[in-house]
């Protein structure tokens, strides 16, 4: 599709060529303007004349060149930015700040402390010297009533994920 449209725009600019050679020029100087009648023959046709420099003659065209215009010369006022000085701003001292604070928490982990150790005493059995002893696993005994009736102990529960998946389920 885009050759085809291609094409015809080659051919079209082609035949606007072929029309464009056939037309001719005529230059009318203001008396053939004054007096149509005389040079109104047709074929009468009158050149234009024009003095070449020699770099235009040998190529054939005539060089123009653009006036030349000078800008106006113009300088801009010069600004001076006021100077912006910040005021010295120094850093208070955070340990007079803080010392308030960090003799109340020594007060209250020291009384903590002392405290701890008291209730350590009070409630310790047996030897003072003799650190405590992690206090060993208690065996599930049923209890008395339960041993004296008879009754089974419950069964103990499931221990695994696996287990607790293999139960029965219950139904409501």
């Amino acid at each position: 599709m885009t050759s085809r449209a291609n094409i015809g725009q080659l051919l079209a600019c082609c035949w606007l060529l072929t029309q464009v050679a056939g037309l001719q020029a005529q230059i009318l100087s203001n008396a053939t303007q004054a007096a149509p009648a005389e040079s109104a023959a047709p074929g009468n046709v009158q050149q234009a004349q024009a003095a070449l420099t020699e770099d235009s003659a040998a190529t054939g065209v005539r060089q123009v060149v653009w006036p030349k215009i000078t800008m106006p010369q113009m300088t801009l006022p010069k600004i001076k930015l006021p100077q912006v000085t910040m005021p010295k701003w120094t850093m208070p001292d955070m340990s007079k700040l803080w010392n308030p604070v960090a003799a109340g928490f020594k007060k209250i982990s020291a009384g903590s402390k002392k405290v701890w150790e008291g209730s350590k005493q009070m409630f310790s059995f047996g030897k003072k010297d003799a650190k405590s002893a992690p206090a060993a696993p208690v065996k599930s005994e049923p209890s008395l009533l339960r041993r004296m009736l008879g009754e089974a102990p419950e069964p103990a529960g499931p221990q695994t994920v696996g287990e607790w998946m293999s139960q029965p389920r219950l139904d409501p």
